[in-house]
């Protein structure tokens, strides 16, 4: 039997919900940043966090906010288009990152969060300075990931791993690159999220730079058809795996 509810009850519902996210920061904070293609929902998540940390709360409650203060300062800094913003934006991520860090671990209880966007902040404040930069950074960098990816290796869609294999495919062979090792680690990200375009992106473009490309039986071209294969299945919830996938159609063969 189908049972309706009166109209009064559902606003009360409605009401209850709308309450328990206002008084909530991690609800309210991660449904604007999920909206996160418009600016300035990233913005606003930012500053909810950052309000409910100034006043003080538990340790618990402390950790999961710095890493999506972390986060969102990440978030700011890659879309900022000036440098010193850039940077500014990436500095205070490592701050928020590494204070999580140092909670989450005498807690006892570190968090791959916590790893994960100290790093990427710091891999991307120290590119804007220069690649000699990055380089004196790189053993803290893949600590990180490592660290990160033994915590949870699934986080972020496969993150660690995906960040990881970026890292080795990026980094010049003197200074620590590998790209079969980069290889392996996205291979390992696309088993952990099979259905997450930024990691076949990023095996894509790996693909490209080894294989004689321009031929249709190539690792690379035979890699994108399996791609458009499972394209049906992936998840492009998230913004930057719609722009993954957008990246990756423009290899598409024409029909």
């Amino acid at each position: 039997m189908i049972r309706f509810f009166p109209l009064q009850g559902i606003l009360l519902i409605l009401l209850s919900l709308t309450s328990l996210e206002a008084s909530d920061p991690l609800l309210s904070g991660d449904r604007l940043y999920t909206l996160r293609e418009n600016i300035e929902n990233v913005h606003k998540a930012k500053a909810i966090y950052l309000q409910a940390l100034d006043k003080n709360p538990a340790a618990t409650l402390k950790v999961e906010l710095l890493w999506r203060i972390s986060m969102t300062y990440y978030y700011i800094g890659h879309r900022e288009s000036q440098t010193t913003k850039k940077k500014d934006s990436f500095k205070r991520g490592i701050d928020h990152g590494e204070k999580c860090l140092e909670i989450s671990r005498s807690l006892k209880t570190p968090m791959a969060q916590c790893y994960f966007w100290s790093a990427t902040n710091l891999a991307l404040y120290h590119k804007e300075i220069s690649t000699l930069s990055l380089a004196f950074n790189l053993s803290k960098l893949f600590d990180y990931y490592e660290r990160a990816g033994k915590l949870d290796p699934t986080y972020a869609h496969g993150g660690p791993y995906r960040m990881l294999a970026i890292l080795y495919q990026k980094t010049p062979g003197f200074f620590g690159g590998n790209k079969q090792k980069a290889l392996e680690y996205i291979t390992k990200a696309i088993e952990l999220a099979a259905n997450e375009p930024m990691n076949y992106f990023v095996k894509a473009e790996l693909l490209k730079e080894k294989s004689h490309s321009e031929q249709a039986d190539s690792p690379f071209h035979n890699f994108i058809r399996t791609y458009l294969e499972r394209r049906s299945k992936m998840n492009f919830e998230y913004y930057e795996s719609r722009r993954a996938d957008r990246k990756i159609m423009k290899w598409a063969p024409k029909s």
